[in-house]
């Protein structure tokens, strides 16, 4: 059932805000320009000036990178990479600015407590109930980016965090995204509402379970 919604997705749900960048930045670096462009983004604060959100972003990215792939040096971004990450980072104010009620703040890396097998971890947007996952690659939406933001709910559903009642994706390098309920999405992907699934999952996490 879920690779035939992730196929339903792509085909029919998604939206479009912006066209496709145009940048050619080697995907060899993707990782390391995407996650700049979020830290820059995580810290466009008014106030803020440019070159200091700019120097922090990279400093920040290169930290995660490093620690992620285990490399040994990740080498400067060049000019035209750090316009990529301008415009993702662009792309990013724009779109959550539509999505932020008046007088409502955005919680960017919200966390979410550990439960059983699950470390302690960090998704990438929350407001006013919505959770989202940016996903800045040059690809369609895949089943791993529904099960990952699934999980998020899961744990927030565990700890009796967050209301979160819809959950979507959007990819600033491709310039689509897609939200919905998530008692839809779990209804389409297992036949069961929301607080079932959840429920399930933080059964399955907290008993080690994985391979049910």
């Amino acid at each position: 059932m879920m690779e035939l919604y992730i196929r339903r997705i792509n085909l029919e749900l998604m939206d479009r805000t912006f066209v496709p960048m145009a940048h050619n930045t080697s995907p060899s670096r993707r990782s390391f320009i995407n996650e700049i462009a979020f830290q820059m983004f995580c810290r466009s604060l008014p106030g803020q000036q440019l070159e200091q959100v700019e120097a922090h972003s990279i400093a920040d990215a290169r930290r995660l990178i490093l620690g992620l792939e285990n490399a040994d040096v990740v080498i400067d971004p060049k000019e035209d990479e750090m316009d990529d990450a301008r415009e993702q980072a662009r792309r990013l104010d724009f779109y959550f600015l539509q999505i932020v009620a008046p007088g409502r703040k955005l919680e960017v890396k919200p966390r979410f407590a550990g439960c059983g097998i699950i470390d302690s971890c960090e998704g990438d947007v929350y407001c006013d109930g919505q959770l989202f996952e940016i996903k800045a690659g040059d690809r369609n939406v895949r089943s791993i980016d529904l099960r990952q933001l699934l999980v998020y709910a899961a744990l927030n559903y565990s700890e009796g965090g967050r209301s979160i009642d819809s959950i979507g994706l959007f990819n600033p390098r491709i310039g689509t995204h897609f939200s919905s309920k998530l008692d839809e999405v779990c209804a389409e992907i297992s036949g069961h509402p929301a607080a079932e699934l959840l429920a399930e999952i933080v059964q399955v996490v907290s008993s080690g379970d994985i391979s049910r």
